[in-house]
């Protein structure tokens, strides 16, 4: 797994959706740099990062996971669209207690993860993080700095 390392502060791993690798957090990257050491992650057969001959989405997960764990206690996870999906999974998979990020999945989520919580950006859509970057980064770093 290849991920790019960047910022000081507590640890945060990024987890980009399916369309894209580490570099699809850059418009928001300079801020989270200023709070945290950011681990960008290139999923799976994207970017810097290998595949395998047979996939299987629980690798992804596992792959997650694999960063996280040597990074040690205390790191959070953000992860966009399908990248939401690996960093929950891998939350779970994780060999230390990892911190909180439809409705039946929301429950499920929560029942897994009782700190999560989702966030609606009013006026965007699926990119925020393109579209209104400062407003992103200001719900992220407000869900990062206090406990639920």
């Amino acid at each position: 797994m290849a991920y790019q390392r960047s910022g000081s502060g507590a640890p945060l791993v990024l987890v980009h959706g399916t369309g894209g690798f580490s570099t699809r957090w850059k418009p928001i990257l300079p801020a989270l740099e200023k709070c945290f050491t950011v681990y960008a992650v290139d999923r799976r057969g994207r970017g810097e990062s290998g595949d395998g001959s047979n996939y299987a989405i629980e690798r992804e997960f596992d792959d997650v996971a694999a960063v996280v764990d040597p990074i040690g206690n205390g790191v959070d996870l953000l992860g966009h669209s399908f990248g939401a999906v690996c960093a929950l999974e891998a939350g779970l998979r994780t060999s230390h207690h990892s911190p909180s990020f439809s409705k039946a999945a929301i429950e499920a989520v929560n029942r897994a993860l009782p700190n999560s919580r989702i966030v609606v950006l009013p006026g965007q859509q699926h990119i925020a993080m393109d579209t209104a970057p400062d407003l992103f980064v200001r719900e992220v770093l407000a869900f990062l700095a206090k406990p639920a």
